[in-house]
């Protein structure tokens, strides 16, 4: 009942799907859900109105985002350390190191990283690890890295085959 309570309290907020630990509201149909209501969907976390799945089979950036918008989504987006915790914590999990694309590449000339819809990169929630982005014009793809005991952005060539992680609205 405290997960419908709060959640009606937001006008943006469609439902509510809760867990133990967290309680977010998402959209899903106009309707309040809690943790027993809620879709079981393979694998996908919810996060606001969001939901990520982790794809598990290695695909360069390219075939990952094509993956990605087959599925219904595209390459996640961080935009936000709200995202980025909730990205880490509860969708990657504190067992996983793999390097994992996520939704971002720099134009043609090589400079400024952007998100697949076009919005270049946030100067204000940046999370590159130490010495990146490199300076190879040729790695223009971006993942979401394990290093030195903390999770990073790193620019990589983009027929490197990876994990990826979508993202639904």
């Amino acid at each position: 009942m405290q997960c419908l309570t709060i959640c009606a309290d937001s006008s943006s907020c469609f439902g509510v799907f809760h867990d133990e630990a967290y309680m977010h509201c998402v959209g899903c149909n106009d309707k309040f859900l809690t943790n027993s209501s809620a879709p079981s969907l393979d694998g996908m976390k919810y996060y606001f109105k969001q939901r990520y799945m982790l794809v598990t089979e290695e695909k360069t950036w390219g075939n990952a985002s094509l993956h990605c918008q087959t599925l219904g989504g595209y390459l996640a987006d961080i935009t936000s350390e709200e995202d980025e915790i909730h990205i880490v914590d509860q969708v990657l999990g504190s067992d996983y190191t793999n390097i994992t694309w996520i939704g971002a590449s720099r134009n043609e000339s090589g400079g400024t990283f952007y998100w697949e819809d076009g919005t270049p990169i946030s100067a204000d929630h940046r999370m590159w690890g130490p010495n990146e982005p490199m300076d190879d014009r040729n790695e223009k793809c971006l993942t979401l890295s394990w290093e030195e005991g903390a999770w990073a952005w790193h620019d990589y060539h983009c027929n490197f085959v990876f994990w990826s992680l979508c993202e639904f609205d």
